[in-house]
């Protein structure tokens, strides 16, 4: 896999707008499901939490 150190370390306005649209995209979809299963705002925003800090002490992301 190829890697553009340029974009990575040092991104344009554009590519970090799209960034933070990507992951709002991906946040609300999250919230979506959370919220079929029946949880509250409250309990949705936990687990999320909860489970961003399982997937970095599996290593996944930082």
């Amino acid at each position: 896999m190829f890697v553009d150190f340029q974009k990575t370390f040092f991104p344009t306005e554009e590519e970090i707008k799209k960034r933070q649209d990507s992951f709002e995209r991906y946040y609300n979809r999250i919230k979506e499901e959370y919220m079929k299963q029946g949880m509250s705002e409250s309990q949705l925003e936990k687990q999320i939490y909860e489970d961003i800090k399982d997937f970095v002490n599996k290593g996944y992301f930082e």
